[in-house]
This record gives C-alpha cells, sequence and structure tokens, in this order.
C-alpha cells in the first residue's frame, strides 16, 4: 500500500485501508475520489464517516423515495418546491412540512447515502485526495456513522471478487492476527468471527481457504475486512501496517486544483 494518503491512487491505496488510517489518525477533511466510475466525496470528522448537508445527492434521494413509495410525487414536489423557496434542504423540508417524521427521514437519508458512496468499493482504480482540516458545521450533519461499520458494509457488499484477491497476500503467505485497542469496537459479523478465528490457528491463507465452513470466495473477503481494519497484518510487511505521513506542503489543493474547488 501507498505511503502517501494525501493524494495518490486506489490501486495503490485501496479505499478500505485508507479510510482505517484516517481513523486512526482522527483526522477531519473532505476525501474526494474520481474514477471512470464516477465521482464521490467523502466527509471525514475525526476519523469517522459524516452524512451531512451537502455531502450526498438529493436528486438520488428523491428517486430512491419515490422508488420506496414513501410519498407521492405530488407531495414530494410540494415539499421540494417548500425547500427550494427557503433555501432549505430537502430532508429539512420533509419534516417540517409533516411528510416525514425526523427519525424515518434521517434512516432513509442514510440509506440513500450509503447506496451513493458505497459502490467507490468496488472501483479498482482512480484518484484520491485528501483535504485535511475541511469540516461541517454540527448543524448540517445528520449522523455520523463509525468507519469500522462503513468499512465493513462496504465490503460486505462489493461485488468484484478479482478486486478482492489482488488486494490479498498470495495464498502461500501467512497472516498474523493483532490485538489492537480497538479490536472490541470493530463490528464484526459471525462469519468474519469464524475466519478470524481460523487465522489464529491457520495463519497461512491457503489453509485457512480449505478449512473455512463459508468456502474460498466469502472466507477471502472475511479476510480482506480484518487486514483492511487493522486485525492482522502480513508478517515483515509493510503494506497495510504503517501509518501515513502528514500532508505535503500545498496539500492536494495544489494537486488537484479545479477539481478539488467543486
Amino acid at each position: 500500500m501507498s505511503e502517501d494518503l494525501w493524494h495518490g491512487r486506489l490501486a495503490e491505496s485501496p479505499l478500505p485501508p485508507l479510510l482505517f488510517r484516517f481513523w486512526e489518525r482522527r483526522r477531519s477533511g473532505v476525501l474526494r475520489l474520481r474514477s471512470q466510475a464516477g465521482e464521490r466525496t467523502f466527509l471525514v470528522l475525526h476519523g469517522e464517516q459524516a452524512l451531512a448537508e451537502g455531502f450526498f445527492s438529493e436528486d438520488l434521494f428523491r428517486r430512491r423515495l419515490l422508488a420506496l413509495r414513501v410519498l407521492g410525487i405530488l407531495q414530494l414536489e410540494e415539499c421540494a418546491g417548500f425547500a427550494r423557496e427557503r433555501g432549505l434542504p430537502l430532508t429539512r423540508a420533509l419534516i417540517e412540512r409533516g411528510a416525514l417524521g425526523p427519525d424515518r427521514v434521517f434512516e432513509l437519508a442514510v440509506e440513500s447515502w450509503l447506496e451513493e458512496c458505497l459502490p467507490a468499493f468496488d472501483w479498482p482504480d482512480g484518484d484520491f485526495a485528501f483535504e485535511p482540516g475541511t469540516e461541517a458545521g454540527s448543524a448540517r450533519v445528520l449522523t455520523v456513522m463509525p468507519t469500522f461499520d462503513f468499512v465493513l458494509r462496504g465490503i460486505r457488499r462489493m461485488k468484484d471478487h478479482g478486486l478482492i484477491e489482488a488486494c490479498l497476500p498470495d495464498e502461500s503467505e501467512a497472516v498474523q492476527v493483532l490485538s489492537p485497542d480497538h479490536a472490541g469496537q470493530v463490528p464484526l459479523s459471525s462469519a468474519e468471527k469464524h475466519v478470524l478465528r481460523l487465522l489464529r490457528e491457520s495463519p497461512r491463507l491457503q489453509d485457512l481457504y480449505a478449512a473455512s465452513q463459508i468456502g474460498k470466495r466469502e472466507a477471502r473477503r472475511a479476510v480482506w475486512s480484518i487486514l483492511a481494519l487493522g486485525l492482522a497484518d502480513v508478517p515483515r510487511s509493510a503494506g497495510l501496517g504503517k501509518a501515513p505521513a502528514d500532508p505535503p506542503a500545498g496539500g492536494p489543493e495544489r494537486t488537484w486544483g479545479d477539481f478539488s474547488d467543486k
């Protein structure tokens, strides 16, 4: 994995361990991704992933509300018009107009936000740039999701199994289970815990895949989650074990120019 975690390419610094390193440093800022598949923006607050006004697509949110038949098109358009007239976000307009309760609005907004940004976990390559220090005001933040939960959700829904395999060590290598202070905070599923137990007994990946009760493909996915979140590492590897360097002078703003100004 690349040492420069402030700007670079996803092929060298995959998204899951990249987010984890920002969590380790408790960084706040904006992470921008750009690839052939599109562009995504992540707001990081003290290492965690934040959903905030201006950092998710209201158009996608509206389409999701219609697709789920949560609201009728006339009621939704009335709320959208109310939001435009008063310069409000759609989420607030839905609540103020009594279309939906606040908890339901936040729940649906989170679902829409995840549907928008989690596909980036399947991007095999692309540019990334982190703008440290950029924060949103508390009033604009709808919710903050722990990075561990966010990363696990992203990896669990990955469809590119070839990309997962490419991120892992060779099957002949052994993986060492670690005992970091944050281990108890990582909400592993039962299947992921099964693989973590196997790693303690069968550290060589080839043996683990043969013994796993969830099959080789899903065992690889679990190993990727475990490695990306710092619960294990390859002995003597410089890969996932090193912390990021401080941002260079000028930062990614100089590197990306116009894209960072969007």
